[in-house]
């Protein structure tokens, strides 16, 4: 799958290409490799409390009251 991200930097807007090169699903979670300028895996599943969303490259993950939620 191919996306379009975009970054504002004042009046200058620059935008660029990613892709989803890895979706693989686990019994108890999903993990997505996404490729653009750089890289990340994403980790996202359910749990008693909920959903969450890791990214182990960056140390980063969230609770999320939904696997929909966006933010």
């Amino acid at each position: 799958m191919i996306f379009t991200c975009e970054a504002r930097f004042g009046r200058r807007t620059e935008r660029w290409h990613g892709t989803i090169v890895g979706f693989k699903k686990y019994e108890s979670h999903y993990e997505i490799r996404i490729n653009s300028r750089s890289s990340i895996t994403v980790v996202f599943g359910k749990t008693t409390l909920g959903g969450f969303a890791c990214m182990p490259d960056f140390g980063a993950g969230c609770h999320l009251a939904d696997l929909k939620d966006r933010f």
